[in-house]
């Protein structure tokens, strides 16, 4: 059974009176634990709402979102898929509730009913799994974006959740904050498990993932791992995305060279075809 689970979703957010904007138009998709999914799409592909759909935050008009076997639109249990599952947001200064670094990353699990000598225990350890111990007495408002956003996952991971949603969490980021960002939370999917969902709409970020989706007014317009979707060029072009610079070089490469594998991820594995078709001719 899938952790995370969209079962004919549709989901509208009303205009004028006699308009609306179908956000999700019919979505089944299975999200598996413990994995990296990147879900992409241009702005206004319905990414986003399907991100909120995942925490409880919005209830679809219609189909189920199951989270761990919970109905998100189950009134009873939205606490249960709420420390379950954490969201990133994209602007940092959002998220930011308490007057130290140490005071928001309790708020989560202070709201869950944590008792005080757990919590002052889980946010030490929180604060220590991101490299932000040292500013635990800081005010949020003296760091900057990179460091707001590993706060953010600090009081994620204070709140013991078993899957981390970044909705679009790296967009204001320089390169290097974004970087740091994404290195951190592969981490975490590697030595604790934890389950991850970019929705983005970097391509280098969605090459990290085990699973990408591809969406586009509010449907599903392709599925698989990064070298499938990537396979599809034309397909994700129409779709508003950039394919990665790696395989845009391969790409053209190709029209000169045959055998290459447009589909590698990585510079090593670019250089590995280029020097292969070399040698071949």
């Amino acid at each position: 059974m899938s952790y995370i689970s969209f079962q004919d979703v549709y989901f509208s957010y009303q205009g004028s009176a006699d308009d609306s904007v179908r956000a999700v138009n019919g979505v089944s998709l299975d999200i598996e634990k413990g994995k990296v999914t990147a879900i992409l799409g241009r702005n206004g592909s319905g990414k986003s709402t399907m991100a909120k759909l995942i925490n409880g935050l919005l209830i679809p008009a219609k189909g189920k979102v199951y989270v761990d076997g919970i109905d998100t639109a189950d009134e009873d249990r939205i606490w249960d898929i709420r420390s379950q599952v954490g969201m990133i947001f994209q602007n940092p200064d959002n998220q930011i509730v308490g007057t130290t670094v140490e005071e928001d990353v309790a708020f989560g699990p202070e709201n869950l009913g944590v008792p005080y000598d757990e919590l002052h225990k889980r946010v030490a350890e929180a604060l220590e799994q991101v490299s932000m111990s040292e500013y635990a007495k800081s005010a949020p408002n003296m760091l900057s974006g990179g460091q707001k956003q590993r706060v953010s996952i600090a009081g994620i991971l204070a709140m013991h959740t078993n899957c981390i949603v970044m909705d679009e969490s790296t967009a204001m980021l320089d390169p290097a904050g974004r970087r740091d960002i994404l290195d951190l939370v592969m981490s975490l999917n590697r030595d604790k498990g934890i389950t991850v969902i970019m929705i983005t709409h970097f391509m280098d970020e969605a090459a990290l993932a085990d699973k990408v989706v591809v969406v586009g007014d509010g449907v599903i317009l392709d599925q698989g791992t990064p070298k499938e979707v990537f396979a599809h060029r034309d397909l994700a072009l129409k779709a508003g995305l950039d394919l990665p610079p790696v395989n845009n070089i391969l790409y053209e490469l190709s029209k000169t060279f045959k055998d290459i594998d447009i589909t590698a991820l990585t510079m090593e594995e670019a250089t590995e075809q280029v020097v292969k078709a070399l040698a071949q001719n």
